[in-house]
């Protein structure tokens, strides 16, 4: 089974939090059995770590963290109506990346990781399974800093849980496997 993963960090097993420690445990148990592809966002920390992922990936697609003024203008009308996650991973090279591997190497299956990262559910061709990880629930922890804010910002962040709940919602419904 070809297996595409979408996430915003390079698994790696030194990796400095135990999402990503575990994540990348699961992948080695995976890359065993299946052919695994990666589409990430690659910041500097993590580009010692890229020959160990090798090993895991067939094939690694990376996206540069750094993104200049004009990236940002393309995306500030986007803040409108997505959460600010959303519009931070807004990347045409990410969607170009997926587009590219699932049409050249017949992906099976799509895993998404985050919610930021739900967005390219409904890009994805009819009848591709796809799953979306949320390994936190983005509108919970802003729930929870809207109630013990004041002013300007609780209204920020009351906006944020709003929008994040609605999008939560619609790419889990996009994914169809959550």
């Amino acid at each position: 089974m070809n297996i595409l993963f979408v996430t915003l960090s390079l698994p790696h097993a030194r990796a400095r939090h135990g999402g990503g420690q575990l994540s990348y445990e699961w992948l080695r148990h995976l890359s065993r059995r299946h052919s695994l592809f990666l589409v990430t966002i690659l910041p500097e920390e993590d580009r010692p770590f890229l020959p160990e992922a090798r090993a895991l990936f067939r094939e690694i697609r990376t996206v540069p963290v750094y993104r200049g003024a004009l990236s940002r203008l393309r995306r500030l009308p986007l803040l409108a109506r997505y959460p600010y996650a959303v519009v931070t991973y807004s990347a045409p090279e990410i969607r170009d990346g997926i587009s590219e591997l699932v049409a050249r190497r017949g992906i099976d299956l799509v895993q998404l990781e985050h919610l930021p990262l739900g967005q390219y559910a409904a890009g994805l061709p009819a009848g591709l399974p796809r799953v979306l990880l949320f390994q936190d629930v983005a509108s919970s922890v802003l729930r929870q800093q809207v109630r013990i804010s004041g002013g300007m910002r609780k209204w920020l962040l009351y906006r944020e849980w709003d929008r994040s709940r609605y999008w939560e919602k619609r790419y889990a419904a996009a994914a169809g496997n959550v």
